[in-house]
């Protein structure tokens, strides 16, 4: 009788969901239609990351027929420098995370082929690869944007090569004794920088270096609060987009069975407004970020509770992008790691700092 219960629950809050994405598809669509209205440059599309939060969000939504694919391509040739990379804006210095926006809009409007013969966008992304880990330490942001655009390019560093070990060692020096990451040597743990780094060895293909990843599994399950919402560090409140955060870096850990998805899945439809789109928390106004993580978050955690489908995920988790998007040779794969269940304290931080 219990599994019967549970999967007529799991039905019902993914009938639930059909309602709340044409609510969010209508939020979305105004958004967007008041983007366009005022030449492109509102706050919506202006912003490179805004730009892409909105046409995956629409995406996910099911209006991505309703984007004007060359709108938004103009959109981006705009904030393209010489140098290969993009900017936020039109004349904006160049960085690895508006470029990688970049190169996932053009997967979002099929335009990938066209980016991977950009010989100077490979060189950009190859360049900031190498600079995220200097002699200073390493920039995890940095580092995890460049190596997931050079992943949907098709030419990230191979698995073993010296670019790909030299990245992994950086990354795990970002590692601290609570088992999660910082975004450098030495910084607080935070949910964000704790998902750019398990991105970035997942797409080194270097995940089974981690050491012990259930301490790491452990503090991302820690941070699933009362309410169901997650928070980015502790002694936070919890904000919605840290639902997506954690449950995309659990699920790359093949960890996801540890949180609970359904109370996850409440706080999702609570932090829902009234004109349609998700807000950070219950009872504030909504934005184009907190809507296009909510909606990825949830469809993470419907697919979570389905454990057929391992794998075949709607929401590709490193890149943050539908995974119809994705392209088969640049997706992950998710495969619990067969390392065996510790919850003893890990040695490896005291071994490397």
């Amino acid at each position: 009788m219990a599994p019967i219960v549970a999967l007529l629950g799991c039905w019902a809050l993914a009938d639930g969901g059909a309602d709340h994405r044409v609510a969010a598809r209508g939020y979305l669509l105004r958004t967007y239609a008041r983007a366009l209205d005022a030449g492109a440059e509102t706050v919506a599309l202006a912003h490179m990351t805004h730009a892409y939060w909105l046409v995956a969000a629409l995406r996910l939504a099911g209006g991505h027929d309703r984007v004007r694919a060359e709108d938004v391509l103009l959109l981006v040739a705009a904030r393209r420098n010489t140098d290969g990379g993009y900017g936020a804006t039109p004349g904006a210095e160049s960085s690895a995370l508006h470029t990688l926006a970049a190169v996932q809009l053009g997967a979002l409007l099929g335009e990938l082929r066209a980016l991977r013969a950009d010989r100077a966008l490979h060189a950009f992304a190859h360049a900031q690869l190498r600079d995220s880990v200097g002699t200073a330490g390493c920039d995890a942001r940095q580092a995890c944007c460049a190596v997931l655009t050079l992943r949907l390019l098709g030419t990230a560093p191979a698995a073993g090569s010296a670019d790909a070990v030299a990245l992994r060692d950086a990354i795990l020096r970002c590692r601290n004794w609570d088992g999660a990451f910082g975004g450098a040597p030495s910084a607080e743990s935070h949910a964000g920088t704790t998902f750019c780094c398990i991105a970035t060895l997942g797409a080194l293909g270097e995940l089974g270096a981690l050491d012990r990843p259930d301490q790491t599994a452990r503090w991302l399950v820690e941070r699933q609060q009362p309410c169901g919402g997650f928070n980015g560090r502790p002694d936070k409140a919890a904000d919605l987009c840290y639902t997506w955060w954690c449950a995309a870096s659990l699920d790359m850990l093949g960890r996801m069975h540890w949180l609970d998805a359904r109370c996850a899945l409440r706080f999702v439809e609570r932090c829902a407004h009234a004109d349609g789109g998700l807000a950070h928390a219950p009872g504030e106004l909504s934005d184009p970020y907190h809507t296009f993580f909510g909606l990825a978050a949830r469809a993470l955690l419907v697919d979570a509770l389905d454990e057929q489908l391992v794998n075949q995920r709607a929401v590709e988790c490193a890149y943050a992008l539908p995974r119809s998007a994705v392209p088969a040779d640049s997706r992950l794969c998710v495969v619990p790691l067969d390392q065996p269940l510790s919850l003893a304290p890990s040695t490896v931080w005291n071994e490397r700092h």
